[in-house]
């Protein structure tokens, strides 16, 4: 079971670390370019960094919820395995 949840941590923090890439680097620069027509000012970009952080751990929260109810579908008695218990 410990190569599982290294697998599944390791995926949530490439999910998570990807999805503030992608929510700062690209739509705040290509939104503030764009669509926007104002140069970002440093105040700014840390706001943005920092909603681009509580975006990305509402997206990791989504996903884990998503496994974690995939896993108890399909492997009901998946706590009793992580305890040793049998039922």
């Amino acid at each position: 079971m410990g190569l599982a949840h290294f697998i599944e941590l390791t995926v949530l923090v490439i999910l998570f670390i990807a999805t503030i890439v992608v929510f700062y680097k690209w739509i705040y620069h290509k939104c503030a370019d764009v669509w926007w027509h104002v140069t970002p000012d440093d105040s700014d970009k840390a706001q943005f960094l920092a909603l681009g952080m509580i975006v990305a751990m509402v997206v990791v929260f989504i996903v884990f919820v998503i496994a974690l109810l995939f896993m108890h579908m399909v492997f009901p008695d998946y706590t009793y395995w992580l305890i040793g218990a049998v039922k």
